[in-house]
């Protein structure tokens, strides 16, 4: 193909995508974008993602293909397990281990016009692969163990952590309420009087039913004797203990502590950066495996479609599929901690070679070829309207014969 050919099919795809983005799911209502938040949201909770692939006649859809998903918990092994049948927990697999087939309940297990109404409305059985070898359900989750096939929730190594820290700040919440009320209790020898305008109230196992309200006056009876406990809360230990839990659960998730809590209060620029990176670690691998296991397949499906459809400017898809489904997904940028410093070392990056614009731009969320086309054409605007675009565009202190260089525009090879 030629640098314009190339180009053709380059905006020719993205227009696919564009049109397609907005009709993604079965029922209209998510974006694809919207789909890779919820399937983040679901590998997170749930410890797996799971959609399944539809081909939807539509007038109000510009392509067939659709995504339904579906929660993980209606992925059950089925009640009358066929003979010899290798199924795993909802999932059937062949002699190679490959899942073959995924069992769904009609209905979701926690549906209560399910076990009332209609009782047990059985499993149904969704083929994995169609005749093709085109994925049918997108099943996506992290792999820990060799021949897992569930996911494990994100949180499940530190729910008991979790537990703890809410036990122990509820205790001091308890304690904190209970030195905030203040009380008066008046002694006296007259049991008339003690009983007066007094409510014992119990409850259903005649408890007699006890509490403090801010405020409160109450009498006690002859001989009788209230002593309080000294409830100062929080203790000066409060905040020491609260953050080496916290610390303890960044360090099973792989987050640090300055991310989990938003607390950047004692981190300077390095120690902040520092951080950062090391979520960012965590953040790219979730992001490569949303690519690999449900946006690229979707994308190789989605341009067969148009293909067929005989909107793409090629005539020999299925020779070249691989080199024409090819694609670089950017994710969301990373915002800056000191962008002037971020900037000086870009820019020193692209200057020595090691760094392109191409993956200066990805690391910001954008396309190198967007913000290219755009600076020439807001360049072109400055020199119709007369604006002097070179002075205003140089750097301080930038030499001038460097500009030829940088201000490249044109493609990659």
């Amino acid at each position: 193909m030629t640098e314009e050919e190339a180009t053709a099919f380059q905006d020719a795809a993205e227009s696919v995508y564009d049109r397609w983005n907005g009709k993604a799911s079965v029922d209209l209502r998510l974006t694809f974008a919207e789909i890779q938040s919820l399937a983040m949201r679901q590998i997170l909770e749930s410890g797996e993602f799971i959609a399944v692939r539809r081909s939807v006649d539509d007038r109000r859809r510009p392509y067939f293909l659709a995504f339904e998903p579906i929660e993980p918990d209606r992925l059950e092994d089925p009640v009358d397990v066929p003979k010899g049948a290798n199924i795993r927990f909802g999932i059937e697999k062949d002699a190679l281990n490959v899942p073959s087939a995924y069992y769904f309940l009609v209905n979701h297990p926690g549906d209560s016009m399910r076990t009332v109404v209609r009782g047990y409305d059985g499993s149904k059985r969704v083929a994995a692969y169609d005749s093709a070898g085109r994925p049918i359900v997108f099943h996506v989750y992290p792999v820990l163990r060799p021949g897992q096939s569930r996911g494990i929730p994100f949180f499940a190594p530190v729910l008991e952590t979790f537990k703890t820290l809410a036990d122990y700040m509820e205790a001091e919440l308890v304690a904190a309420r209970v030195a905030a009320c203040f009380a008066a209790f008046v002694k006296t020898d007259n049991p008339y009087l003690n009983a007066y305008n007094r409510a014992d109230d119990t409850n259903a196992s005649s408890q007699r039913l006890e509490g403090m309200e801010p405020g409160a006056i109450e009498y006690l009876g002859p001989g009788q004797e209230i002593t309080f406990s000294d409830p100062k809360r929080p203790g000066q230990t409060f905040d020491a203990f609260v953050e080496r839990l916290v610390r303890s659960i960044g360090a099973a998730l792989g987050l640090p502590y300055e991310l989990i809590f938003k607390d950047f209060s004692k981190t300077s620029y390095s120690s902040a950066r520092a951080a950062l990176l090391q979520a960012y670690r965590v953040f790219q691998n979730w992001q490569q495996m949303i690519v690999e296991h449900l946006c690229q397949p979707a994308w190789e499906i989605l341009l067969e479609e148009a293909f067929l459809r005989g909107q793409l400017p090629i005539a020999d898809f299925y020779q070249y599929r691989f080199e024409y489904t090819r694609a670089l997904w950017i994710p969301p940028g990373w915002s800056w901690v000191d962008p002037l410093k971020e900037a000086q070392a870009n820019q020193v990056a692209i200057q020595t070679k090691v760094k392109s614009r191409a993956m200066v731009c990805a690391e910001q969320g954008v396309d190198w070829e967007t913000v290219t086309n755009q600076l020439a054409r807001e360049k072109a605007l400055d020199r119709e309207l007369g604006l002097d675009s070179d002075e205003s565009e140089e750097a301080p202190g930038q030499d001038d014969s460097r500009g030829s260089e940088n201000g490249e525009t044109g493609r990659d090879d």
